[in-house]
């Protein structure tokens, strides 16, 4: 048996291919409990052979799993009990289990921003001491 990916990304579809069933045989391929049923097709004079050229196969579209984790694939023909399994990798998704970036991507340093607020206080301190000064000489 092979599939178009053993490496899938949760959810993804997928193809499996089972060779060597009978022409006209069901197959069923079987994943984390779920059946997906295909007819084993083949050219003409097709027979049960697992690996000739020319032999019968049958082709299933599958879902993989949406849990992270490894797999087995099972196909069997109903009629003629060939079976064949592989193993599929379900991947964590992209970005799964990390924290996400908080805070600011400014361009402007803090530290600029620390002294322009230094300024300012200082400024602030400046004009209510000269207010201070003359509202007591007008006293």
């Amino acid at each position: 048996m092979t599939v178009s990916d053993s490496t899938l990304a949760p959810g993804a579809s997928f193809t499996a291919t089972f060779t060597g069933c009978q022409l006209g045989e069901t197959v069923n391929f079987t994943l984390d409990g779920t059946t997906v049923q295909a007819a084993c097709n083949g050219a003409a004079g097709a027979r049960r052979l697992p690996s000739a050229t020319g032999a019968a196969t049958a082709t299933a579209t599958l879902t993989a799993p949406t849990a992270p984790g490894t797999y087995e694939l099972v196909a069997v023909g109903l009629t003629s009990g060939a079976d064949a399994s592989t193993t599929i990798v379900v991947a964590a998704a992209a970005g799964g289990g990390q924290i996400p970036e908080t805070g600011s991507d400014s361009s402007i340093p803090a530290a600029q921003i620390a002294g322009g607020l230094v300024v300012v206080g200082a400024g602030l301190a400046g004009v209510a001491g000269i207010r201070r000064r003359k509202a007591t000489a007008a006293a």
